[in-house]
């Protein structure tokens, strides 16, 4: 196990290819609880080819979460890495639905962190991510605003206006959000 944490520490895929033939390594993983994968270290740490190379051989892992609640593609979208965001999406459409420990999918976690290129990419595979809410009944907009996010909360309102009066769990809406922390201005005048 220690190899393989290593090799996903500095994303080496020939040090993964030589741990491959010894599969209950990865049973393990899959079983019990795990601090975390090779896979969220390496969407941690934007490996792209070496998280390519284990959604490859093992996708079972793309839907473990470590010990803080979160799914690889979490990590990949609250870091901005938009390559293996795309890689997970591509190996598996419904990986961007995943809710996390929070009941954030990978939309809602890229938007409060404002990984504007991350929403592109998920939200052109899978356009009703915008849509979806957490348990709270938040949207990613109601998440990137109250972050205050601008860039993600601008990208979403172009891309799907109609969010704009989806209500929370408060019976907030983004507009709401937006004028309690006066961003009104800013991020709606010249979209609406």
């Amino acid at each position: 196990m220690e190899k393989l944490m290593q090799a996903s520490l500095v994303g080496d895929v020939t040090a993964l290819l030589g741990v491959l033939p010894d599969d209950t390594l990865f049973d393990q993983m899959v079983r019990t609880p795990v601090t975390q994968t090779p896979l969220h270290v390496a969407s941690l740490r934007g490996h792209t080819a070496f998280a390519s190379e284990m959604l490859r051989v093992k996708p079972e892992l793309s839907r473990t979460r470590n010990h803080d609640g979160y799914y690889p593609i979490h990590l990949a979208s609250m870091w901005g890495r938009v390559d293996i965001v795309r890689e997970m999406v591509a190996a598996e459409k419904s990986l961007a639905h995943l809710c996390d420990v929070n009941g954030h999918t990978a939309l809602h976690c890229a938007a409060a962190n404002n990984q504007v290129e991350v929403l592109e990419a998920l939200l052109k595979e899978e356009p009703g991510l915008a849509r979806e809410v957490t348990g709270q009944g938040e949207t990613a907009l109601h998440v990137a605003l109250k972050n205050f996010m601008i860039g993600a909360a601008t990208h979403l309102i172009a891309h799907c206006k109609d969010i704009l009066n989806v209500a929370d769990g408060s019976r907030n809406t983004a507009l709401h959000y937006a004028a309690a922390r006066k961003q009104v201005q800013e991020s709606f005048d010249h979209q609406i």
